[in-house]
């Protein structure tokens, strides 16, 4: 096989083996597809009950965001804008429908106070995707 043959099919082959991780995208802050998932999110619970509580804007910090098409993997930390309240991080599976993103499921306490988190997620995660088999499963963490 001539030279620039082989090094075609080399390419080829590392970008058809990364394809499925190329397709997720870190959108940063100020992007429109960002500033959509933020705001779908500030939009649900439990975020609207706790600014209803706190009787003020509940703003996220440490924002992971990760897209791979309608689907998305957020991790926040919430808190109110004064700084006198804060959560535990809300981190889960959103899927964009209607026109909104909406939230899928968040990882709950019980896998963060279970005996054997890292096992507690593991379970959680082997379930999540299978209640939603259209996820890509590289968009979920392996490692809670």
């Amino acid at each position: 096989m001539p030279r620039s043959r082989l090094l075609a099919f080399a390419l080829l082959s590392i970008f058809a083996t990364g394809a499925s991780a190329a397709d997720i995208v870190l959108p940063q802050p100020g992007t429109p597809l960002r500033q959509s998932i933020m705001d779908d999110l500030r939009a649900a619970e439990p975020t609207v009950s706790t600014q209803k509580e706190k009787k003020q804007k509940i703003i996220f910090e440490k924002v992971t965001v990760r897209v791979a098409g309608e689907w998305a993997w957020v991790s926040v930390s919430p808190r109110t804008v004064d700084g006198q309240w804060q959560s535990e991080p809300l981190t889960g599976l959103l899927h964009r429908a209607g026109g909104h993103w909406q939230v899928v499921e968040y990882v709950g306490d019980e896998v963060a106070s279970a005996d054997e988190p890292q096992k507690a997620y593991a379970a959680w995660r082997m379930q999540l995707l299978k209640k939603n088999p259209k996820c890509p499963a590289e968009l979920v963490p392996k490692q809670g």
